[in-house]
């Protein structure tokens, strides 16, 4: 089974089954400001006397904007080390297939949003960074290697891909208040591509090749087998969500606390459906419901907004009803 693209197998296991920041500090009858440049941590002194404060700041400020970019990777690095280690220990586990699932699925839900979280704040440049990963994942399709190094590559290429994607997209909004059409559209989206035997979902899910390299593995504990168990687009919209929080200076405890809990319900429904089943809808419905201000679009946009996100609604309406 799977959430968006995500995976559970039955009983048996069966193979087919950067932020930018900006400081000013004055104080009062000082001629002397300091003022640190966004992302560059390097300072410089509004009077020629700040030489010294000055070269300090240049000397510790490329290892600072290093840091957000360090972090992420860690967090990255962290998800290939838990699946290292859970495909060497799941053959020794005796463990029930649905508890398996669970745990494999939130422990992939939650790399997604550490990824997502320690991403750096990007501008549209960015996107360029996404290339490499892109064909690496393209040459793996074509060139698959052994299991978990396949499984360790896709889990690095898709992490940078898409939390960078969702980084640059979410830091794009510009009203908090947009949210809630991003959350409309994306979970009709969503429902089509899963439900529709035409959609994305439906059909990666029938490419063993593209639900190989377009999905995070996870061994399934208790047996020797690494299954797909998180969409790229899940990832993407995930590490939208984050970015858009931390742009409009929302609760990121909120944001946190939101994202898991859509994560949780969305693996548990899941287990208990045995089915098929869109992720988007959780995630959107729970950042809308976290944040009052993701509710509230400008007035300028709210005519405009409603009618697109019905429409999109409507049709996917009617293409699955057909």
């Amino acid at each position: 089974m799977r959430a968006a693209t995500t995976f559970i197998p039955r009983p048996g296991y069966t193979r087919d089954g950067c932020s930018l920041t900006a400081a000013a500090n004055s104080q009062l009858g000082s001629k002397n400001i300091g003022v640190n440049a966004p992302g560059d941590g390097i300072g410089s002194d509004a009077k020629g006397g700040g030489s010294g404060a000055a070269a300090g700041a240049m000397l510790h400020g490329p290892a600072r904007s290093w840091r957000p970019w360090l972090r992420w990777l860690a967090v990255i690095g962290w998800a290939v080390v838990t699946l290292v280690a859970a495909h060497r220990l799941a053959p020794r586990l005796n463990i029930s297939p649905l508890v398996a699932y669970a745990i494999g699925f939130m422990v992939v839900a939650l790399s997604a949003l550490g990824a997502a979280w320690r991403c750096p704040a990007v501008k549209p440049r960015a996107l360029v960074a996404v290339v490499p990963p892109c064909a690496a994942l393209l040459w793996l399709s074509a060139h698959p290697p052994a299991e978990l190094d396949m499984a360790v590559a896709v889990t690095v290429c898709l992490l940078l891909a898409c939390t960078l994607v969702g980084a640059v997209v979410g830091g794009a909004i510009e009203h908090a208040g947009q949210l809630v059409f991003v959350a409309i559209v994306s979970s009709a989206a969503d429902v089509f591509s899963v439900f529709h035997p035409s959609g994305p979902s439906a059909a990666i899910v029938h490419s063993e090749v593209a639900l190989s390299v377009l999905a995070l593995p996870w061994p399934m504990l208790g047996t020797p087998f690494i299954e797909p168990i998180l969409g790229a687009g899940d990832v993407v919209f995930t590490s939208l969500y984050v970015a858009s929080s931390r742009r409009h200076a929302l609760s990121a405890a909120r944001t946190a606390l939101a994202l898991t809990l859509a994560f949780a319900v969305t693996m548990v429904a899941v287990v208990a459906l045995e089915a098929a089943l869109p992720a988007l809808p959780f995630l959107g419905l729970a950042i809308v419901v976290a944040h009052p201000e993701a509710r509230r679009p400008p007035e300028r946009d709210r005519l405009r907004g409603y009618v697109v996100a019905a429409v999109v609604v409507a049709a996917v309406a009617g293409l699955l009803l057909i």
